[in-house]
C-alpha cells in the first residue's frame, strides 16, 4: 500500500477565480468605497488572513479603516493542484467553498475588521448607495475602531 501524499498547506495560496466582469466589478466597488470614505481600498492578502496555514484573499481591504469587501456571488476558487480533487466532488468542493467563506469572516472579525458584502449590481448610483447605506450603519454604532464619520446627507440613509 502506498503512503499518502503529504501536502504543506503553509506555501498555498487560495485565490477567488474571477471573471472580467467580476474583476471589474471589484475594481468598482473599491474605487467607490475610496470615493466615500477618502482611504485606499486594495486587493490584498493580509498575514492574518489565513484559513488553517492557507492564506487568503481580501477582494478589497483598507488597513487604516479596518474595513474589507466581501463578493458574496457563488465563488470558483483557483485551488493549487494539490487540491484539484475538490473540483471531482461538488459536494466536497461546496463545503470547503464554504469553510473558506466562513472563516474569512471570522478571521475579520477576530481581527476587527468590519466586511461589508456585496453582490453583482452593475448600476453605479445603486452601487453607491449600498456602500453609502452599509458605511452609515458601520459609523452609527461604531462597529469597528477608526471608523469615518458617515458623509452622506442624513435623508438619503436608510437603515
Amino acid at each position: 500500500m502506498a503512503e499518502a501524499e503529504t501536502i504543506d498547506f503553509s506555501s498555498l495560496t487560495i485565490r477567488k477565480l474571477l471573471c472580467r466582469d467580476e474583476r471589474q466589478f471589484l475594481e468598482k466597488c473599491r474605487s467607490i468605497l475610496s470615493d466615500l470614505t477618502g482611504e485606499e481600498f486594495i486587493a490584498s492578502s493580509p498575514d492574518w488572513l489565513r484559513f488553517a496555514t492557507m492564506q487568503l484573499e481580501s477582494d478589497g481591504y483598507c488597513e487604516i479603516l479596518k474595513m474589507s469587501i466581501d463578493y458574496t456571488q457563488e465563488i470558483v476558487y483557483e485551488l493549487p493542484k494539490e487540491l484539484c480533487h475538490l473540483y471531482e466532488d461538488r459536494e466536497q468542493y461546496d463545503m470547503f467553498a464554504e469553510q473558506l467563506s466562513n472563516a474569512r469572516m471570522i478571521y475579520n472579525t477576530l481581527n476587527g475588521v468590519a466586511v461589508i458584502p456585496v453582490h453583482y449590481i452593475e448600476d453605479d448610483d445603486l452601487l453607491r448607495d449600498h456602500f453609502r447605506n452599509k458605511l452609515h450603519l458601520l459609523t452609527r454604532f461604531r462597529v469597528w475602531v477608526g471608523s469615518p464619520r458617515c458623509k452622506c446627507p442624513p435623508l438619503r440613509c436608510v437603515d
